[in-house]
């Protein structure tokens, strides 16, 4: 996490850096290189927060279905199976 905000601050000062050159030298170019380098900064920033979103729901699906597994109510029905079509294949008989 600390690597990730260490680039995303990197990325902003040089997107910064890039558009004060691009006003003192009057260059359309630099500016939108700046742009360009603060969007890759915001990307950066959405896609560490989705694959942490994606990770945290993972490990509870996990953390669930032990619990599930130590109170022995786990049975093959009872998992989610998802077809190619996002429907449920099997239904849960909890």
């Amino acid at each position: 996490m600390f690597l990730i905000l260490i680039v995303v601050i990197v990325l902003v000062a040089w997107a910064l850096h890039l558009m004060q050159e691009a006003v003192d030298r009057q260059e359309f170019s630099l500016m939108l290189a700046g742009f360009l380098v603060s969007s890759a900064a915001a990307g950066l920033v959405a896609v560490y927060l989705l694959i942490n979103h994606s990770f945290a729901y993972m490990t509870d699906m996990e953390r669930q279905y032990y619990l599930q597994q130590q109170a022995g109510r786990v049975h093959l029905e009872s998992l989610p199976a998802q077809s190619f079509f996002g429907k449920t294949a099997l239904k849960a008989d909890l």
